[in-house]
């Protein structure tokens, strides 16, 4: 054991066998300060935010532009690069919006769709991004009485994880939707002839789907 590493600092430039035995001559990520080895720890402000970021995420917009997308569980913004932002909190949809935040102590996930940005409330239900606008508005083809703990996105399909169906809950069934056009959501969650949505029970699973890699 080395006793007090670091006590000497680095030096790279006297051979190490003419140092000490608690100096320093190489290595990657550290700093010796105070007498000490530490790990560096790099921390730069980019901009204030007006909630605690209990959930975040980055999304690429059409425009190839990177946005940073924050959530508390109750209110949703979208920052621009330069430090803009964006209340983009699903509203009443009145001439004179009234927002209306998600349920307290909502699990809320991100996912995208192409370039498409698509929210999900555990008790609100889903939302996509609309940039006509510019807040979040209902996913169209859900149904009403449905919720969902994880939103993913595979392909051209939205897959939804852990589902309550009218308060019943299905902690491992998933649904997938049907597949959107370039450029636009999907519309349909229930399995027909005509489209390639459908859901499934992952009966061998023994606890609750809680997230997926697609």
């Amino acid at each position: 054991m080395i006793i007090q590493i670091g006590q000497s600092g680095l030096n790279t430039d006297v051979a190490p066998s003419k140092l000490p035995p608690d100096a320093v001559t190489g290595g990657l990520n550290f700093l010796c300060v105070e007498g000490s080895v530490r790990s560096p720890t790099m921390r730069l402000k980019v901009f204030d935010i007006s909630i605690e970021p209990v959930y975040h995420f980055v999304w690429t917009n059409a425009d190839n532009e990177d946005k940073i997308v924050i959530s508390d569980g109750e209110t949703v913004l979208l920052y621009d690069a330069d430090g803009t932002e964006h209340d983009i909190t699903p509203d009443d949809g009145a001439t004179t919006p009234v927002k209306t935040p998600f349920t307290a102590g909502s699990q809320v996930t991100f996912c995208d769709l192409g370039t498409l940005l698509v929210v999900n409330s555990n008790k609100d239900g889903p939302f996509y991004y609309d940039p006509d606008t510019e807040v979040l508005v209902d996913l169209p083809g859900w149904d009403a009485g449905w919720r969902c703990e994880v939103m993913a996105s595979l392909r051209y399909n939205l897959v939804a994880l852990n589902m309550t169906e009218d308060d019943d809950p299905f902690p491992q069934k998933i649904r997938w939707s049907n597949s959107a056009q370039d450029g636009a959501v999907p519309t349909e969650w229930a399995a027909a002839l005509s489209n390639d949505a459908g859901d499934e029970i992952l009966g061998e699973t023994g606890g609750h789907i809680i997230g997926a890699v697609l």
